[in-house]
């Protein structure tokens, strides 16, 4: 593929590629289920590394996110009531 939306291939640059790519394969829809998603985690049965991992994979999806307090109430948020005690 020589052009992409009219932009000859020696010419896209790293921010122009990730930016036509975000939008065709990433949409506000996209960003919003995973959003969900990481609100309504819950550790259930897996480890704490599984849910770790999950939680920060999850976090990258809501950028508007930058309070550390507001992450940490979030991630606390998915353990069992066993472990808030």
């Amino acid at each position: 593929m020589k052009y992409i939306k009219g932009i000859r291939k020696g010419e896209l640059g790293w921010h122009e590629f990730k930016s036509i790519f975000g939008k065709k394969y990433f949409s506000k829809g996209y960003y919003d289920s995973k959003s969900k998603e990481l609100y309504e985690l819950k550790m259930g049965c897996m480890t704490d590394e599984e849910y770790t991992t999950k939680f920060l994979e999850l976090l990258r999806y809501v950028p508007y996110t930058k309070d550390e307090k507001m992450k940490v109430q979030i991630f606390f948020s998915g353990f069992p009531l066993a472990f808030k005690g």
